[in-house]
């Protein structure tokens, strides 16, 4: 079996979907599974000063980067503008990553074709059911939070600065009904999905 694990986010980095998506990685290839992985890209400008755990996190796996001038320069979770670029760019390696190993292009000795493509967060998810094609392998949703519940805490900076308390709820309820629709949107579209918590079992599941 061979598996793609795709992480949009810096990779290698001691935070905790990294640390999840390394340790899945690390845990399927230890059950015999022929594992690569596709993410932005190394985190570390200066790798020698880092954990000394930190190479388990590369230690023999193929791993394919989006070019270093589309990576963020910013390491914190959440959206940003930044993270349009490099999430482009995901889409465009992932792409040319299927491209290669399509089932057509296999019966040619062409391309290693994957079994199903793991994806890590919405914004891997969402790459992969925009931007590949309907022949592709089945994409598994690796959910590591749930949208509505992730989505109001990113706006709580710029909501403490709303002119009123009603505007501010107002912000918050919005981005809870938007990261709901996209918990739902992405849990009928994928062919599987994994959960971490029971809530997002619940949630997933309804849809």
């Amino acid at each position: 079996m061979r598996l793609l694990l795709v992480g949009a986010f810096a990779y290698p980095h001691a935070q905790g979907s990294q640390v999840y998506f390394q340790e899945q990685a690390i845990a399927l290839r230890a059950a015999g599974v022929d594992v690569e992985l596709l993410t932005y890209g190394d985190a570390d400008p200066a790798p020698d000063s880092a954990d000394p755990e930190r190479w388990r996190a590369l230690d023999g796996f193929s791993h394919t980067a989006i070019p270093r001038w589309a990576a963020p320069t910013t390491r914190r979770s959440g959206p940003n503008h930044a993270k349009l670029l490099a999430d482009l760019s995901l889409t465009a390696r992932l792409r040319r990553l299927v491209a290669a190993g399509d089932p057509r292009a296999r019966s040619r000795g062409a391309g290693a074709y994957y079994d199903a493509i793991l994806c890590h967060n919405a914004e891997a998810a969402l790459a992969a059911l925009h931007g590949l094609p309907r022949q592709r392998p089945p994409i598994v949703y690796c959910a590591h939070t749930l949208l509505q519940q992730e989505l109001p805490t990113y706006g709580v900076p710029s909501l403490t600065r709303a002119r009123s308390a009603g505007a501010s709820r107002f912000s918050r309820s919005a981005l809870t009904l938007l990261g709901g629709s996209l918990d739902r949107w992405i849990a009928r579209r994928a062919d599987a999905w994994i959960a971490l918590t029971r809530t997002a079992e619940r949630v997933l599941r309804s849809a």
